[in-house]
């Protein structure tokens, strides 16, 4: 999941990428211009990058927490700004998306509407979920708990996840029900973990 192994710019890069296989500089402003979802993201990372920083830079830090805030708000995404998510974070389509500040979302991962990535506060799951690489949830699903979601799994819209779900498992219905091993990867496009994927077209330094 390798978040902190990344620098914010590769971190960027990686998010763009997803946004059609593309990380020039034309690509870069067209999708902060008209992608929410990585309007979103760019400003999510860059807040965790200045948050480490000398505070010479507290001036640019409170700028990019004001940006982030501005498209929390006007796009619905609920995520705190110092969350775990690996690179290549996909936001599709906006609206009322929640994630538990203490959850951890892996690489490569698709998030839909209405999903929610919540903590339970009592009974055998306590906790917030740990979800693994390349990871398609659904529109309207919701993850709870201190579930562990493996890699290239597929939720289900509307699906309901309160148990472990094993890598490449497609769940659906509520509560979550096995229902292959056929994996997401039908769903995902221009994922980043191969290592040919981002060596051009880069507008940012590696």
């Amino acid at each position: 999941m390798g978040e902190r192994s990344n620098t914010v710019w590769q971190l960027i890069k990686r998010d763009l990428y997803r946004y059609g296989g593309r990380t020039d500089i034309i690509a870069l402003f067209n999708k902060l211009i008209y992608k929410p979802g990585f309007q979103f993201s760019f400003w999510f990372r860059i807040v965790n990058h200045l948050r480490r920083k000398s505070k010479l830079l507290y001036p640019l830090w409170l700028v990019s927490r004001l940006m982030l805030h501005h498209y929390r708000i006007k796009y619905g995404i609920q995520i705190a700004a110092y969350t775990t998510i690996g690179p290549g974070l996909y936001i599709g389509y906006v609206g009322t998306i929640v994630v538990n500040r203490r959850a951890v979302i892996g690489a490569d991962c698709n998030i839909g509407p209405g999903v929610t990535i919540g903590a339970k506060n009592d009974g055998a799951h306590k906790g917030v979920p740990v979800i693994g690489d390349r990871v398609y949830v659904a529109g309207g699903a919701k993850v709870l708990g201190s579930v562990k979601i493996g890699n290239d799994v597929l939720i289900g819209a509307n699906c309901v996840v309160v148990h472990d779900v094993p890598s490449g498992a497609v769940v659906a219905g509520i509560p979550d029900s096995l229902l292959s091993y056929t994996g997401s990867a039908p769903y995902m496009k221009f994922t980043t973990t191969t290592p040919s994927a981002l060596a051009h077209d880069s507008p940012m330094p590696h």
